[in-house]
């Protein structure tokens, strides 16, 4: 599996996640069994974290500078399609899709 750490499960009784993409000093995790509506985690920049709507690519909580938070929307909205079907892999536990993710590496 590609880049792709605890997909089901952490080892300490908690959901794991999924590096999607690195890019820019900026990290993409989509976690599995996350709560609605559609979104990815990101991180990066000193420490800034957010959440990042699949939809529109909006920031729905947490905050990035500006030029994090522009490079990110464009990340997402162009790859709006792989994104929510990576989101509906996600809430079923299955494997994210490796084409997606060899692509973002």
């Amino acid at each position: 599996m590609l880049a792709c750490f605890f997909p089901w499960h952490d080892g300490r009784g908690g959901i794991g996640n999924c590096d999607i993409a690195w890019f820019y000093g900026i990290m993409i995790q989509m976690f599995y069994n996350d709560h609605a509506p559609p979104h990815f985690s990101c991180a990066g920049y000193g420490g800034a974290k957010a959440i990042v709507r699949l939809s529109d690519g909006e920031i729905i909580a947490g905050e990035l500078p500006p030029t994090a938070a522009r490079l990110v929307r464009e990340w997402a909205l162009a790859r709006t399609a792989e994104l929510q079907d990576n989101w509906q892999r996600a809430r079923a536990h299955q494997t994210l899709g490796k084409e997606f993710l060899a692509r973002c590496r």
